[in-house]
């Protein structure tokens, strides 16, 4: 199934890259793949990602599993395509949904930062402040993910005061993003310099650097667009199933 996996994501390779990369690094369970589509669970994250041609690709290969099984181990879906988010809603409902742009850098330089920052990896320091500030993952992913080195954070330079001004990072599933300016330090470049370094630590690993930004967050879509990031044809649709089937 690997290489029919690969094969399927050379369809559109910005809407498939998260799936292609989490195959890439040796951390998919391949469920299914063929000519019609890929279903995969990401170990790490511990979340199923979908992608079919359309939506009766999509239901016959949901088909194959008990739905009730999948419910129940895997509450969250990243169907890829409104077609496959129409077929896991008719397959199992859907709780909550959020629908995301996925964009990518497949530019192979790496972006050329302007010095203003000094970089680390966040520390126990760091850590409560991260757990803090940023809402969209557990205090407990925030600290796996500090302890895995998946988080950097922003500082400015000793000569100009050494404050803490910001962090980005990847999530489980190794989309970037975490990104946060504390108010007092934004509109000066930092969001731009810190996506920048982070773009450059993936690009030095050999993993293709990509994102997925939330439809209305057209702030984040544009600085992407101005880092030299594309944007899949797509949207992407985190979905959390229904408790009950």
């Amino acid at each position: 199934m690997l290489q029919q996996a690969k094969v399927y994501f050379e369809k559109n390779k910005r809407l498939f890259i998260d799936m292609q990369e989490c195959v890439d690094k040796g951390n998919a369970e391949l469920l299914y793949a063929g000519a019609d589509g890929v279903l995969l669970f990401d170990k790490p994250s511990r979340i199923m990602m979908f992608a079919a041609d359309n939506k009766a690709s999509a239901l016959a290969i949901l088909g194959r599993f008990p739905l009730r099984s999948i419910g129940e181990k895997h509450p969250f879906i990243v169907a890829h395509g409104e077609e496959t988010r129409l077929a896991v809603e008719e397959s199992f409902g859907i709780e909550r949904q959020t629908a995301c742009y996925q964009v990518v850098y497949e530019k192979s330089e790496p972006i050329a930062l302007k010095g203003a920052l000094n970089f680390k990896k966040a520390g126990k320091e760091e850590l409560p402040i991260i757990q803090r500030e940023y809402a969209l993952e557990s205090p407990e992913n925030l600290e796996r993910l500090c302890a895995q080195g998946k988080i950097y954070c922003a500082f400015l330079p000793q000569e100009q005061g050494g404050a803490f001004v910001g962090f980005i990072g990847r999530h489980p599933e190794g989309s970037m993003g975490l990104l946060l300016i504390f108010p007092e330090y934004r509109r000066r470049g930092y969001a731009e310099e810190l996506e920048g370094y982070m773009t450059n630590v993936i690009l030095s690993e050999g993993r293709v650097p990509y994102a997925h930004i939330i439809e209305d967050n057209y702030k984040s879509v544009n600085l992407q667009k101005k880092l030299g990031f594309s944007v899949a044809d797509e949207k992407v649709y985190w979905l959390r199933l229904k408790t009950t089937i």
